[in-house]
């Protein structure tokens, strides 16, 4: 029962990973603009315009790693997958 714990845990990690990196690249990004001379409303701005260009490809960004998870557990497990099917 732990080890489906930790799974469903690090799945739900996968999930919120690219929000995360987002807000970290985002605090570099703007950090960076402000080294560059940029005030920081047009930074912030400019980092916005990025961010909202992400948003169409943000569910493929959350969805690929929790497949490329999940895959290869269900192929390790697919004996006793199949067998619990079985029985039901």
């Amino acid at each position: 029962m732990n080890n489906i714990l930790k799974k469903l845990l690090f799945i739900v990690l996968l999930m919120v990973s690219p929000a995360v990196l987002l807000f970290i690249l985002g605090g570099v990004f703007i950090i960076v603009q402000m080294i560059n001379g940029i005030e920081l409303v047009a930074a912030m701005n400019s980092f916005r315009a990025f961010v909202y260009s992400l948003m169409p490809y943000f569910k493929y960004l959350t969805t690929i790693p929790i497949a490329l998870f999940l895959i290869p557990i269900l192929l390790k497990n697919w004996h006793k997958i199949k067998k619990a099917i079985s029985k039901s």
